[in-house]
């Protein structure tokens, strides 16, 4: 099941989700009787217990309401923020699945009141694996839009990554560990046809919120002079 929804996931508002939703087998937790306090109580749900009234309802699945649930349950957070960086390792990422990815977790880092340390490690990690490919997805008008400052030379996995990333951290206070990494990360992605400008572009919105770096890390000074 899970990997049907790998799959179909980001297609969740449209008839395509909603013929898939209506031939999988959504697990509903069972009640089971306690004898200790007589009384009737469910087992946990599952991840995609949430579908069952969209299964029931013959409807799609709105972002607001995929997000809304990922507030709730980090299972799904973790699920839905790993697809594009599975699919970069493996070679089969694709459009609709970069627009996905960074729309829903624009929403989430939006909605959400404070990212707890494990959510902020999932996203980094996740946020930094577009940086570290070649990239070969064509730009996409949806992405760049988003973006009109930083240029249309990143590929659209590389664009998502930017855009998140500085998302993050205007909402969200980083460590030093982790600015650092994030800027070594974006200097490594120049080997990838990143150009110096854009690479500036985003390092200068990542680190104008957070607090001022004691030093700035030798091998990212060393690559930024080294660029082309």
């Amino acid at each position: 099941m899970d990997d049907a929804l790998a799959l179909f996931l980001p297609y969740h508002e449209t008839p395509h989700f909603t013929k898939l939703l209506s031939i999988l087998h959504v697990k509903c937790a069972p009640k089971i009787f306690s004898l200790s306090s007589f009384s009737l109580f469910s087992r946990p749900q599952s991840t995609w217990h949430f579908l069952l009234a969209y299964k029931s309802a013959v409807k799609g699945l709105p972002r607001f309401a995929l997000v809304t649930e990922m507030l709730k349950n980090p299972d799904l957070m973790r699920f839905a923020a790993s697809l594009l960086p599975e699919a970069i390792k493996g070679g089969y990422s694709h459009r609709t699945l970069i627009n996905f990815h960074t729309a829903t977790l624009i929403e989430y880092i939006s909605r959400t009141e404070s990212l707890d340390s494990g959510s902020a490690v999932v996203f980094l990690s996740n946020f930094l694996e577009p940086l570290e490919s070649e990239g070969s997805v064509p730009k996409d008008a949806i992405v760049s839009k988003l973006v009109p400052l930083i240029g249309h030379t990143a590929d659209e996995g590389q664009l998502s990554s930017f855009i998140l990333l500085s998302l993050l951290a205007q909402t969200s206070r980083l460590t030093s560990n982790a600015t650092q990494n994030i800027l070594k990360a974006i200097a490594g992605s120049l080997r990838h046809g990143i150009e110096p400008t854009q690479a500036m572009t985003v390092m200068l919105s990542i680190c104008a919120p957070q607090e001022k770096l004691s030093k700035m890390p030798r091998s990212l000074v060393k690559t930024l002079v080294e660029s082309p």
